[in-house]
């Protein structure tokens, strides 16, 4: 495995699939023999099989990690913004369902040496917080998200320390939004309402702050989030439209940020495929937050329609 690889998350869709044409690189698929082998499911009477010639990722937004400057355990930060990505041969589409940092999940406790003493139940962006803020941190988050949704086969994952969101923003040469809150307690030019380039610390105000912003919740930065996306794929569109070299200074710019088990040979390519896929709407899972018993937010999913985003996702009905 590599660390600090370029690589995205915030803007995964704009890097994913628009820089296509500026790359080549190895074939890259997830075990397609596991993939073929794996067990049949039955749903309410139907019969369903794993589909073939997927590759999934997991892309990551963290607080924070620390394991630079402390190598213990259970100093990880916490995984705030999740997206899983699936990359479909067979149809030449592009998936991405985005997931929700309050969805409660089993995530494996570490003590702080880093073994395991046993599970709980928690937020999910807090799996990443128990391991040693580097990879093993991305490894229990894609465990736990992976046991979340029934075991399905998360082959990769891609994350990037949000404190960089303003490095990537600036190399995007600024993003356009639309504020439908107000963010002046923070910085007075953001004021409800108002259309603007976003630039520096603006761009993580918008997409990682909540407190004092509205109503306050995770699911209104859940949607500031998408927003961003969107506006973001124009923003980099318009860079190479300038200059292909304009992704390598973007990568650059993000290169300290980001830690990947993938080879840049594989997020390449994984770009080349996504640049001839259709990419299909962002997939948000039906569910219910609440204020837990320790005051904290907690997400719980409808289950039917959880499931139904697993099967239309990775499963065939068989006829």
């Amino acid at each position: 495995m590599k660390r600090i690889i370029p690589g995205t998350v915030l803007v995964f869709l704009a890097l994913i699939c628009f820089i296509a044409n500026y790359c080549t690189a190895e074939t890259v698929w997830g075990d397609l023999d596991s993939r073929m082998n794996a067990g049949r499911i039955e749903y309410e009477g139907v019969s369903y099989r794993p589909k073939k010639r997927l590759t999934t990722v997991l892309l990551m937004g963290v607080d924070r990690w620390e394991a630079e400057a402390d190598s213990s355990y259970r100093n990880g930060g916490q995984a705030d913004f999740q997206l899983l990505a699936v990359f479909d041969e067979s149809a030449q589409t592009v998936t991405a369902i985005h997931i929700n940092r309050d969805l409660m999940a089993e995530i494996t406790v570490m003590n702080l040496l880093g073994e395991p003493i046993g599970t709980r139940m928690s937020q999910i962006c807090m799996a990443f917080s128990y391991g040693d803020g580097d990879q093993r941190s991305c490894e229990l988050a894609l465990e736990s998200l992976s046991k979340r949704l029934n075991g399905i086969q998360i082959d990769s994952y891609l994350a990037m320390r949000l404190d960089g969101i303003s490095e990537l923003n600036d190399a995007l040469g600024g993003v356009r939004v639309t504020l439908d809150e107000d963010f002046s307690v923070y910085d007075p030019e953001m004021t409800a309402g108002k259309t603007l380039t976003l630039t520096g610390m603006q761009a993580e105000y918008y997409l990682r702050y909540r407190y004092d912003i509205g109503d306050g919740s995770n699911a209104s930065r859940l949607l500031r989030q998408r927003n961003y996306m969107e506006s973001a794929k124009e923003a980099l569109m318009e860079r190479l439209d300038e200059s292909s070299s304009g992704i390598n200074a973007l990568f650059d710019a993000i290169d300290p940020y980001t830690v990947t088990d993938m080879s840049r040979g594989r997020l390449m390519n994984l770009a080349n495929l996504a640049g001839h896929f259709s990419i299909l709407p962002i997939i948000e899972i039906e569910g219910e937050n609440i204020v837990g018993d320790s005051g904290l937010y907690e997400f719980y999913p409808d289950e039917d329609a959880l499931m139904r985003v697993i099967l239309d996702t990775f499963y065939d009905p068989i006829v």
